[in-house]
């Protein structure tokens, strides 16, 4: 299939997205759109979060083709 950008994003797709649109919290393959609250965190601020003691939790969050459909 073809990796849907937000609609923010006005242009096509390119080779790096399917890695740039990745989140580092990602495990399981499916989803066909990254929730773009996480894409700012990478392995380094991950680990110095957690070097101040910051605790995570994990969940399985399904986003689908359905979020990039206009609010009405």
């Amino acid at each position: 299939g073809r990796l849907p950008l937000p609609p923010y994003i006005q242009r096509e797709p390119g080779v790096d997205d399917r890695e740039r649109y990745q989140t580092v919290f990602a495990r399981e393959v499916g989803a066909v759109a990254a929730p773009t609250a996480g894409l700012h965190f990478d392995e380094p601020l991950l680990a110095a979060l957690k070097g101040k003691g910051v605790e995570f939790g994990h969940v399985t969050l399904h986003v689908g083709a359905g979020t990039f459909q206009p609010v009405r």
